[in-house]
Parts: C-alpha cells; structure tokens; sequence
C-alpha cells in the first residue's frame, strides 16, 4: 500500500501501486507512478521524483554525445555516398518503451538495468544490438536480450524477438515463433505488433490464411493511429463480404472493450 496517497476522486487512503497499461505513454511512464484506489477504483497518477531525476541525467548525457558527435562532425569530410540502415530494422524497432536512441554509449546505466533484470531495458538494449545503435551490431546478444524481455511479457521485448525470428536475424527464421511472439505482444494492446499479426493472417505466414481476421488486427492497430495498418485494412475490403466486414468490425470493438477493463 502507498503511504500518505490519497485518491483524488473519493479521498480514500485506501491505495495501490496500479501496474503500467500499454496506453499510458512513454513521458507518463518515466516520470509519473500509477495507482489504483481499492474504494473507488478510480486510476490516477503522481509524479515520481527519482524517475524523474533519471529522465534528466539521460536528456543530460544524450544532448551532449549529439553535440559532441556534430562538433565533430565539422571537421571531417561528409560521406558522399551514405549507407543507410537495412529496411528490416525499421520493421524491426519497437513502437513503444524505451528509445532504441538509448543505447549503452548514450545512456551507460543501460546495460546494468538490464542484468538487474529490468524488462524495458532490456528491450531497448536488444535493440541497440540488433541495428547497431551505441554499440557494434551483435546478433547474439540482441537474441538474448530480446527473449529475456519477452519471457518478462514486455510486449516491445516481444516484438523485437518476433521480427527476428520473421526476418531470421540471429536466429533461423521461423513464421510461426514469430506469429506467436507477435500474439504476445498484439495481447498488450501493441500496435505494431497488432499490424503485424494482420499482414500475417493477410499472407498466411505462421498461420492459415483468414482476410477477415486481418481486417480485425489492422482495424485494430489503425485505431491507435497506425496509418499503413488503415491503409491495408481497407485494401481489403473488396476481398471481404459485407457481412465479414460488419463481423470483423464487431469482433474488433468487443477486443478493444474488453481490452479497456482493468
């Protein structure tokens, strides 16, 4: 129980830590704490000083490697043929959580978060392995740190380990793992994997080819503002009866409500 926290809608004391929802967004996460009122039920949020202190010291240090590495950057001679990063590590990067731009020679305290067992940032520094951001790229160790977040139920950790299972980076490809790991982490209301979930039911990878459970998954990610998920759901119309889309959309709303309870 929280001490000296009072709901602010009934003014009990009567309270709780209330776990994070995938919804509450990244800044709420880092510097506010949830709670939930046993009397009322009630959720709300204080700010959370240490969170808070630790957000700074990491905008602190970032800001500084940005300026460092521009100040450098003058005085060397651009690259006239850029290489820009494979096209499968963007569908690779989380959505959510912490910023792959939090890599271990931007934010040193990452890679002791993630040995004490910190699921987020072991996310993150999964990612950092995977698409070589801070660090050299390092399949490995991006495998490893993506399945300790995702056995923790982290849905970024989840969606990491699922596109690289889709993509076979550090590991054999496998569509139905991925599938699975996707199903995971599209449970947690994440919408990146949720788009994925429906291109794979769309193409039939790791699953049975069913356009109308597609049209659940991208109607679901496109309602949390998830435009290529809008854009392939209604590619599908004309592959559907209006009687499967009317079913889809009903099956799509009762998800998300049921998905709103606490």
């Amino acid at each position: 129980m929280a001490a000296a926290i009072r709901c602010p809608k009934c003014r009990s004391g009567v309270v709780r830590h209330s776990r994070w929802r995938h919804d509450d967004g990244l800044l709420r996460r880092l510097v506010f704490a949830a709670f939930r009122c046993r009397e009322c039920r009630a959720r709300f949020w204080r700010f959370d000083r240490s969170s808070a202190a630790l957000v700074a010291v990491v905008v602190l240090t970032l800001g500084a490697a940005i300026a460092g590495g521009w100040a450098l950057h003058k005085h060397q001679q651009p690259d006239p043929e850029p290489h820009p990063e494979p096209a499968e590590a963007d569908a690779a990067a989380p959505a959510t959580g912490l910023s792959t731009a939090m890599a271990p020679v931007a934010y040193p305290g990452l890679s002791e978060l993630a040995a004490s067992g910190e699921a987020r940032a072991q996310a993150s520094l999964a990612m950092a392995y995977l698409n070589g951001q801070g660090v050299a790229k390092d399949m490995a160790l991006a495998l490893k740190w993506a399945e300790k977040s995702a056995r923790q139920g982290d849905a970024d950790g989840q969606y990491a380990l699922g596109s690289m299972h889709l993509a076979g980076r550090g590991t054999l490809q496998n569509f139905q793992t991925a599938f699975e790991w996707f199903a995971k982490a599209a449970r947690q209301n994440h919408a990146a994997s949720q788009y994925r979930l429906g291109v794979m039911y769309r193409s039939g990878h790791g699953v049975a080819v069913d356009k109308a459970q597609a049209y659940v998954w991208f109607s679901l990610a496109a309602a949390q503002g998830h435009q290529r998920a809008a854009e392939d759901r209604d590619s599908l119309l004309s592959a559907l009866t209006p009687e499967q889309v009317a079913l889809a959309q009903r099956e799509a709303q009762d998800w998300r409500a049921s998905s709103a309870k606490p």
